[in-house]
């Protein structure tokens, strides 16, 4: 991963710890996390697809991220699917919410134009007999930078 898309995963993770500032959240998948999470929910953010474009050492590169969003039933699984909801506003507005001080809301110049959602957001229900429900985020960027 390059400077640049480092500079932006870590503007994700730093987004997502200011809305969820309670959750453990995380570079890479979540299986890698599920055993070792002490305050749920899990978040975990990874590159999945990325599509540069070259003119000399300029590089356009669009990528996409996937963020999950992993909930404990915590014994109460009739409120998963409230939390996740809950989750799903939460982590939309930390990343897609204008901000008075980043009038384009490209992120203070790091990326060309506003972030999307890549794809339709995802529930994924509990597997049988585990206490895990999810959300699946694919979140789309665009960003420019020199190759050195």
């Amino acid at each position: 991963m390059s400077d640049k898309a480092q500079q932006i995963q870590q503007a994700v993770n730093a987004k997502l710890v200011a809305a969820f500032p309670t959750a453990t959240v995380k570079s890479g998948w979540a299986s890698s996390y599920l055993r070792s999470v002490e305050q749920w929910p899990l978040i975990t953010v990874a590159p999945i697809v990325t599509n540069g474009s070259y003119s000399g050492k300029a590089v356009k590169d669009d990528m996409q991220l996937h963020i999950q969003i992993v909930e404990n039933d915590g014994g109460e699984p009739e409120t998963l699917p409230t939390r996740l909801l809950n989750h799903l506003t939460s982590c939309r507005s930390a990343l897609f919410s204008q901000q008075l001080d980043d009038r384009h809301n490209n992120w203070h110049g790091l990326l060309n134009g506003q972030p999307t959602e890549g794809a339709e957001t995802r529930f994924i229900e509990p597997s049988a007999g585990q206490p895990y429900a999810a959300l699946s985020i694919i979140l789309t960027i665009s960003y420019s930078q020199t190759m050195e």
